[in-house]
């Protein structure tokens, strides 16, 4: 676990527990929870396990892009084959805006970036994919902590550039 991951984690854990003796979560324990969600899918990522990624979302979460419902079977299949590629991913999530609905629904906007390196199969140079996307996410306090139930992506950039291995 990294040092920014253990202080999330222990941010989360001291609002969660501090939440409760002053009334109902704040926006800010929620944001931290939330938050802190994210960045546990981002350790994922840098580990290349796409299961792990797709761990904070609810059974039945559903993705739209542009308006349009994904086939989220589509997107597993192709993050498992970015990711088995990959000689290294990163991943960084900032909550833009949090809008409480209920003290168990919350809706968070977003910007993610997702960046692959690989080696180009027929050059062998090393190349770095970044995805950038903004989206509209929805989050359902569960049992299990905060679990993503449906992402709105409204923007999606892709980069493709050449880039040195350290």
């Amino acid at each position: 676990m990294t040092a920014s991951t253990t202080r999330a984690l222990l941010s989360a854990l001291i609002l969660m527990i501090a939440g409760p003796a002053f009334g109902a979560p704040t926006d800010d324990t929620v944001r931290a929870a939330i938050q802190f969600a994210y960045d546990k899918e981002a350790e994922a990522a840098s580990l290349k396990y796409v299961n792990g990624m797709l761990s904070v979302r609810t059974r039945d979460f559903q993705a739209f892009s542009y308006g349009n419902q994904m086939d989220l079977r589509d997107e597993r299949a192709q993050l498992m084959g970015l990711m088995s590629s990959a000689m290294s991913a990163s991943e960084s999530t900032r909550i833009l805006g949090l809008h409480r609905v209920d003290a168990n629904h919350a809706s968070c906007r977003i910007h993610q970036e997702i960046t692959v390196v690989s080696l180009e199969r027929v050059t062998g140079t090393p190349m770095a994919v970044t995805v950038e996307t903004e989206s509209q996410d929805e989050w359902l306090n569960t049992p299990r902590g905060w679990r993503e139930t449906e992402c709105h992506m409204s923007r999606q950039i892709i980069t493709r550039r050449p880039t040195s291995i350290h």
